[in-house]
């Protein structure tokens, strides 16, 4: 199939608008990827200039923390617990037998 020239020059007229579009098509990835890494830029910056959370650390305790004591099962301070008494300790429990029966009014 010969090619004519009316076939030519309907396609030179449109060889400008594929050009405009394979150009389009080739800068568009670099956009992209440009955007993409402004993107990213922005989202690391945001990280660095929030507060973030503290990692849980599994070794880390409480202080101040009597009930668990040390890892190792040791008594710490002197402090020694009856290991074999079957009895729960009670808590004493110290009342005031004047307490609520005065009123401070002078403030």
């Amino acid at each position: 199939m010969p090619i004519k020239p009316i076939d030519l020059q309907t396609l030179f007229l449109q060889m400008n608008q594929v050009s405009k579009e394979q150009a389009a098509a080739k800068d568009g990835a670099l956009l992209q990827q440009s955007i993409q890494g402004a993107v990213l830029a922005k989202k690391r910056e945001d990280e660095v200039r929030s507060v973030q959370k503290p990692q849980a650390d599994e070794n880390a305790g409480k202080v101040g923390d009597r009930e668990t004591g040390s890892e190792t099962g040791e008594e710490t301070e002197g402090r020694k617990r009856p290991r074999n008494s079957g009895e729960a300790e009670e808590p004493e429990i110290v009342k005031d037998p004047d307490l609520g029966r005065r009123i401070d009014i002078q403030g």
